[in-house]
């Protein structure tokens, strides 16, 4: 048999490039149709989530609100009742609080470690670890699917699926697991349903009236908020309730504007009402942030007295475990700034070669006389009055012929007779 003609040879290399092109053409279709139903199902396992975590914030608000109506004493025995069960929240739907801590009462000897609201919390991270970890599993290339001439593409290939597609899922806003029920419904110190009422009603139909037009409508801001006059000699009231009603929700009161003024008013009618946020911050709140954010930017700029004046304001609001470690850290920043080598300059500020003429010596009133000063303060001994500049010599003449009594020659002559070399 003689040797393979060079036709044969080149119809037999061609033919296994082809087939070489084939299947790589047919790996990137395969991994372009894997990348479609990744993003397909990466939207699903994200509505999952968006659904679980809705419930589960839920559930914690509806916690949250029957341990207020019963009280912080009754926060452990409602953790035992409940355990992981959230479901079992529900038969206390418009139940009374007198009768949810009668049912509370069988819990309190009843030795639980379970906090609801911690894991719940805690839930919601790992549903997003599991489904992250469930859309990634679901997306691999069977090793046997990729040949020696298309493992390159489908190893890329996979690895753009999964940092665009898997592993992505977006988490919900932290859940804040800090919470404090309370002394609960009915007791002397929280503010009634009735008096809640009550307080609103006082706040927006006494101390303010709403606003109505000569029709008898009432009248709307821009917004759609009602426009409210206040009464008269109420200026002074208003005034303080608004003032401490933002104080407390900076304080880290959760409730509303509304209830935040409803509990500033109770607090107002009834001394023995504790209402501790009026005069002390808890940390994480909004006037803990800021200050904190405050101190950093102080801290960039290097402004230690404006570092110094954040930490007493945290003082002030009760923060003292954050004003005492922000205190650490100012003065180890003070020692860092006192140790870095100090370079003196004598660099004198640069004189501009033009500046403005010289404001007219005369009219504008008030307003011109404070111009023509402002303008004889900064450039009255360095430029002539058209804005140019006088030479060094130039300008020694002209302050030796002003310190002449009655003064001397003037600027035009000073002008005429000085050269820039002083002759």
């Amino acid at each position: 048999m003689g040797f393979m003609s060079a036709r044969s040879f080149r119809q037999i290399a061609t033919s296994a490039g082809e087939s070489y092109l084939n299947k790589r053409q047919t790996m990137r279709d395969k991994i372009e149709e894997l990348s479609e139903k990744a993003s397909k199902r990466g939207a699903e396992l994200q509505e999952k989530y968006n659904t679980y975590y809705d419930e589960e914030k839920a559930n914690i608000n509806n916690f949250k609100t029957i341990a207020t109506l019963a009280g912080e004493e009754y926060v452990p025995a409602l953790n035992s009742f409940v355990g992981t069960d959230a479901t079992k929240l529900k038969i206390f739907n418009n139940v009374s609080a007198e009768n949810i801590r009668k049912e509370l009462d069988k819990y309190k000897n009843v030795d639980t470690k379970t906090n609801f609201i911690e894991q719940s919390s805690e839930n919601v991270s790992k549903k997003k670890e599991e489904l992250d970890s469930t859309l990634l599993n679901e997306f691999k290339i069977p090793p046997a699917t990729a040949s020696f001439f298309t493992k390159g593409i489908a190893e890329k290939g996979m690895q753009e699926i999964r940092q665009s597609s898997t592993g992505n899922i977006t988490e919900g806003e932290a859940i804040n697991t800090n919470f404090t029920a309370g002394p609960g419904m009915g007791t002397d110190s929280f503010v009634s349903q009735k008096n809640f009422s009550e307080n609103i009603d006082y706040y927006y139909n006494t101390l303010k009236t709403p606003r109505t037009n000569n029709a008898g409508l009432l009248v709307k801001n821009d917004d759609g908020s009602q426009v409210y006059d206040i009464a008269a000699g109420q200026e002074g009231t208003i005034a303080r309730i608004d003032k401490q009603a933002k104080t407390i929700i900076e304080n880290g009161f959760e409730g509303s504007l509304d209830e935040a003024i409803a509990n500033v008013i109770e607090k107002g009618n009834n001394q023995s009402y504790d209402l501790s946020f009026l005069t002390t911050a808890v940390e994480g709140s909004p006037i803990d942030v800021e200050l904190t954010g405050y101190f950093n930017q102080f801290k960039e700029k290097k402004s230690t007295s404006q570092m110094q004046s954040v930490i007493d304001e945290l003082k002030e609001r009760g923060l003292m475990n954050k004003a005492n470690t922000l205190q650490t850290e100012l003065d180890n920043f003070i020692k860092t700034i006192n140790d870095e080598p100090q370079v003196e300059t004598n660099i004198e500020p640069e004189v501009p070669a033009k500046v403005e003429p010289r404001p007219p010596k005369f009219g504008g009133g008030a307003e011109g006389k404070a111009k023509r000063e402002a303008w004889e303060s900064q450039y009255g001994n360095t430029h002539f009055d058209d804005g140019t500049l006088m030479s060094p010599a130039q300008q020694e003449a002209w302050k030796e012929s002003q310190a002449k009594k009655g003064g001397g020659k003037s600027k035009k002559a000073i002008r005429r007779l000085v050269t820039e070399e002083g002759n």
